[in-house]
């Protein structure tokens, strides 16, 4: 699947049944718990493999535990990379433990960068309007341009014009 249709299939709604509520400092909010991201992302990424997750840093800030994760999604063209951080209170109070806690921010973060429940982190509604679509956007990737680089395409074009 190239990475483009990835991106598609991450924009599609997450089923009700995937999404929990919980309360903090009175206020509720929705969340997709981690291991729920993880099967979204095997089913929309084409499967097990195509993606990976990397915790990359772990560092105590004050009284909290910050953690820097990296999201990257494997296409048949590409792969995307995402970063994410996620932060706990070293003594929380909520199920889990600052480390455990801080690692399922960050990948729902990293996970939300790509489209997946974004809809989800919307503080203004209204919500994202592909979400009340049975179509997903359309992507188009392409080469990115740097000074001095082509894409092979170009190099083919350059190479046949010298030689004519």
């Amino acid at each position: 699947m190239k990475i483009a249709e990835i991106l598609s299939n991450l924009h599609q709604p997450v089923p009700s049944n995937l999404i929990s509520t919980k309360s903090i400092k009175g206020n509720k909010i929705s969340y997709i718990a981690w291991f729920n991201i993880c099967t979204l992302l095997d089913e929309r990424c084409g499967g097990l493999g195509n993606w990976s997750w990397e915790v990359r840093d772990v560092q105590q800030v004050g009284d909290r535990l910050t953690l820097i994760g990296v999201l990257t999604i494997y296409g048949e063209d590409r792969a995307l990379t995402m970063m994410a951080t996620g932060s706990e209170d070293l003594d929380c109070s909520s199920y889990g433990d600052p480390s455990s806690n801080a690692e399922a921010s960050a990948i729902r973060r990293a996970a939300s960068k790509m489209g997946l429940a974004r809809n989800l982190w919307r503080k203004d509604k209204p919500i994202n309007p592909y979400y009340h679509q049975s179509k997903s956007p359309k992507y188009k990737v392409e080469e990115p341009k740097k000074k001095g680089w082509m894409t092979p395409d170009e190099f083919k074009a350059m190479q046949q014009a010298q030689a004519n």
